[in-house]
């Protein structure tokens, strides 16, 4: 499994800006949080991304890690037919 540094930076922005509250919380592995704690993490994803990032725990780095490399732009995924 690769970490958070194998993403590279425009990875990571582009899954910032494609990513749906839904999709997040898929990703993150945040289904069994509650959605005000959801929508906090979301909110600072958005709009504090270093300290969205700083305050991640191991285990969501890693998940978010593995949603960056595993599923690319849904933009690219959704147009390719």
């Amino acid at each position: 499994m690769k970490d958070i540094s194998a993403i590279g930076i425009n990875k990571l922005t582009q899954w910032c800006y494609d990513t749906d509250y839904e999709q997040f919380v898929k990703d993150m592995g945040f289904e069994d949080f509650t959605e005000d704690y959801n929508h906090e993490k979301f909110r600072y994803m958005q709009t504090r991304l270093a300290m969205w990032l700083g305050s991640l725990s191991e285990k969501s780095l890693k998940n978010l890690a593995v949603a960056i490399n595993n599923k690319g732009s849904r933009y690219e995924t959704n147009n390719k037919k």
